[in-house]
């Protein structure tokens, strides 16, 4: 059961249930879609797919005319493509203190690329994300950082990559931990206002392991 009923002021028609994929790669097609059947089956056509460019330096999966042809396809059945990292991946450093060592080893198990990366590094890599998904027909609508993990330089630079969408939970001292005002991972206007009221949502990994997140209630704002 992937959410389970609350009773709850909002009227219906401002609640929302966002479904994320994460870590769609090439290696991870199968299982994505397997997850997008069982979803449909529950009465959820589309979700917000968290697509890796080149998921641990496998390789450019955009390049593969079968995986890009796929989600062509998907997205113009109101699937979401979205920005996902690039490599998703981060290598270790001699200098870290223990809170770094823990949350990017302990915590993301070596993945958060973007977890204390630079400004330059990360427009780089955001925008040759962009670039691929665009070269190959399709438009990403936002960016989430691998492991939820997002510098504050660069959430900087996604805000500088034109997306409103942006949205970290977790975050090193002095970020905001999004860079859309109202905290909502993707029901969002771009002005800080949240469009819906989104009750929970449900990340989904590949390896068919399925978190709920829930959200403080947000009412739609005039």
């Amino acid at each position: 059961m992937l959410a389970r009923r609350e009773e709850s002021s909002v009227p219906p028609t401002n609640r929302a249930l966002v479904v994320s994929i994460h870590d769609v790669a090439r290696s991870t097609q199968r299982s994505a879609n397997k997850i997008l059947a069982e979803l449909s089956e529950h009465g959820v056509h589309v979700a917000s797919l968290l697509v890796v460019p080149n998921y641990h330096r496998e390789g450019s999966a955009l390049k593969e005319p079968l995986f890009s042809e796929w989600l062509q396809e998907l997205e113009e059945h109101g699937h979401e493509i979205v920005i996902h990292g690039y490599f998703h991946e981060r290598a270790r450093r001699d200098d870290e203190n223990f809170l770094q060592k823990f949350i990017t080893r302990f915590y993301a198990a070596d993945e958060g690329e973007f977890y204390d990366i630079i400004y330059a590094d990360a427009l780089r890599l955001i925008s040759d994300a962009r670039h691929d998904f665009e070269r190959h027909g399709l438009s990403p609508v936002g960016f989430i950082a691998p492991a939820w993990l997002l510098s504050v330089q660069g959430e900087q630079a996604a805000a500088v990559g034109s997306f409103d969408q942006a949205w970290s939970p977790i975050c090193p001292p002095g970020g905001s931990g999004h860079v859309c005002g109202c905290g909502n991972l993707s029901l969002c206007d771009g002005s800080g206002k949240p469009a819906l009221a989104v009750r929970r949502v449900v990340s989904l990994l590949p390896s068919s392991v399925a978190e709920a997140v829930a959200l403080p209630e947000a009412r739609a704002r005039p």
